[in-house]
């Protein structure tokens, strides 16, 4: 078995444990190395500063004890050079001191009281016995290994008696804090077993976590494809009523006005046609020539079709409002019609080439001499029977034209269409 699939038997283990358990061995984990991670760098830090110290002192007392012997080597003094020895002992720090002469032959020594072999394995520092220029013996210390290493010991061992205690007060609580954590998923655990049936048992071994999402999991896949079911069972029953913006009058107003001003003209009804969609959250698209069409779904909203006729009166109302503060008026026709047991809209083919209540609502929109909304007779039970007035067209007994609606709604189409006037106006 190589590494990586023994890593992963590892960590799908670790991670089927208990809750708490996984917690707590998380945490027991992250503290370790951090303990030896903050250990070793605490470490390296003083060792490196306590070497600097030692160099310094070592090389400082060697120079000075150097000077100092200078005069007693020259006259053979041995019993002041084994006082100034015997006083450089005395420091704790000292373990070891040593004068030789030019040829090595050691002249003095003296070694510091209670020290062993072993904390006299410090570092050895040297300095020449200068005398006139002439180097007349060397002077030899060695300091005490003991102290040099005690401090970063110490500081090790205070690391990691902070880090116990860290360690356990952490461990006492994240006990508790789990216990309590475990005991509402486990809670939770049972509360969906009561209300969601299992469909099949969770893998052996598995923690609170695992059984829980595999639960909700399981509910979840049940539920979409109840909802995918659903959805293809009534993709029959979707209605969409869509609103056709013809303008009349646009071949007059090519001869008549001037290409900027046509421009604008037409600018301000595509604007018109984009607030009002977007205000009853239709959907919107233009075909080739230039005719808008407006696409309402009963998937959507209830009161799609309601909706949709809003949308074209207020277009049709905001039209003949800013027709009449332009150089120009623009007539639209509009045609409403729903995609009752015909095709809604076409995407590949344009849509006057085939019959769909696209085609028909293009069809109501382009009727001569007409202005207003029409539609079919046929398609009036999609609107409440109180809220609309008709009247018959000229075109036919099964095309109707919206002649008024009710007050209230005609109030708040009223305040729309001031609002959006406004807006598009500045």
């Amino acid at each position: 078995m190589t590494v990586p699939k023994k890593s992963g038997k590892l960590a799908r283990k670790i991670f089927n444990l208990p809750l708490k358990t996984q917690l707590m061995l998380i945490y027991g984990v992250l503290m370790g190395a951090l303990t030896i991670f903050s250990s070793l760098l605490i470490y390296s830090e003083i060792e490196h500063a306590n070497q600097h110290q030692a160099d310094t002192m070592g090389n400082l007392i060697s120079g000075q004890t150097a000077s100092a012997a200078a005069n007693m080597l020259v006259t053979g003094d041995r019993l002041s050079l084994s006082v100034l020895l015997n006083r450089l002992a005395q420091d704790p720090y000292i373990s070891e001191a040593s004068i030789y002469s030019i040829d090595d032959r050691r002249i003095g020594h003296a070694v510091s009281k209670g020290d062993n072999a072993s904390e006299r394995d410090g570092p050895i520092y040297s300095a020449p016995i200068n005398y006139q220029d002439v180097i007349a013996g060397y002077v030899r210390l060695s300091l005490n290994q003991k102290l040099l290493t005690q401090k970063p010991k110490e500081a090790i061992q205070i690391i990691i008696a902070v880090s116990s205690i860290l360690l356990i007060v952490g461990m006492v609580f994240l006990y508790f804090y789990s216990d309590n954590l475990a005991r509402k998923l486990s809670l939770i655990e049972r509360q969906l077993h009561s209300v969601l049936p299992l469909q099949s048992s969770p893998p052996e071994g598995s923690g609170e976590i695992d059984r829980i999402a595999n639960l909700v999991e399981q509910q979840l896949t049940e539920t979409r494809l109840l909802s995918n079911k659903e959805n293809v069972d009534h993709a029959d029953d979707k209605v969409t009523a869509i609103i056709s913006i013809n303008v009349k009058n646009i071949a007059r107003f090519q001869q008549l006005l001037a290409p900027q001003d046509l421009m604008n003209i037409i600018q301000l009804q595509m604007e018109i046609a984009v607030e009002a969609a977007s205000l009853y959250e239709g959907s919107l698209s233009y075909s080739p020539e230039g005719n808008v069409y407006i696409q309402f779904v009963s998937t959507e909203s209830d009161s799609f079709a309601m909706d949709a006729l809003c949308c074209g009166l207020l277009i049709e109302m905001l039209s003949q409002r800013i027709g009449e503060q332009s150089i120009a008026s623009i007539k639209p026709g509009i045609g409403l019609c729903l995609s009752d047991k015909i095709p809604e809209f076409p995407k590949e083919k344009h849509p006057a080439l085939c019959d769909s209540a696209a085609s028909q609502a293009l069809m109501l929109a382009s009727l001569l001499e007409s202005n207003g909304l029409h539609m079919l007779r046929s398609q009036l039970s999609w609107l409440p029977a109180d809220i609309t007035e008709i009247q018959a067209s000229e075109h036919g007994d099964g095309i109707v034209l919206i002649s008024a609606i009710s007050e209230s709604t005609s109030t708040e189409l009223e305040r729309q269409a001031d609002a959006l006037e406004e807006s598009l106006l500045g």
